[in-house]
């Protein structure tokens, strides 16, 4: 958000307010955020635990917070079918 809000050529004390001020609303929010994007790619993408670990890095999540919140929201029967959906996918060809 801050790199996005400094390519906008808004002062650094400008962005430190709108950053307080979003984190004071729970606009922005890193577990939050992290829990729904986890979430939703469980749902819809069906992609392993590193995958999502490593797509949570890339948005600028912290590795703890990151790990911490794909194991509460990944299952072992989810894990089992992103492996079987992994397997099928080399073994069918």
């Amino acid at each position: 958000m801050v790199t996005k809000l400094k390519q906008k050529k808004l002062s650094d004390t400008a962005v430190n307010k709108v950053i307080k001020l979003l984190e004071e609303q729970k606009y922005l929010n890193d577990e939050n955020f992290a829990d729904n994007f986890v979430k939703e790619k469980i749902r819809n993408k069906k992609v392993g635990k590193r995958t999502l670990i490593g797509k949570l890095l890339e948005k600028g999540i912290s590795k703890e917070i990151s790990e911490s919140i794909v194991s509460e929201n990944y299952s072992a029967d989810e894990e089992f079918e992103v492996a079987e959906k992994v397997r099928r996918s080399f073994f069918s060809i």
